[in-house]
């Protein structure tokens, strides 16, 4: 069954966000920039990952916010 929910999907109680990045190292508009914004370690650990990494299509990429919450990065275009 599919649920929707009205609100920002960041103060949503789910234990985990997944959400699409490029493949650029770049989290400058959307959903994505806003996340840069209240959890800049998970931008800092996708840049990195962009800068080390070539094939990162299809790829996910878990970052622990805290105990109680996760961002999952999938790169995707």
């Amino acid at each position: 069954m599919v649920t929707f929910h009205n609100g920002n999907i960041l103060d949503a109680g789910a234990d985990i966000i997944c959400h699409q990045v490029n493949c650029q190292g770049k989290m400058n508009s959307g959903v994505a920039k806003s996340i840069r914004e209240k959890w800049p370690d998970v931008y800092t650990r996708y840049q990195a990952k962009c800068e080390c990494e070539v094939d990162l299509l299809g790829q996910i990429q878990p970052v622990i916010i805290n105990a109680d919450k996760a961002v999952i990065n999938m790169f995707a275009q």
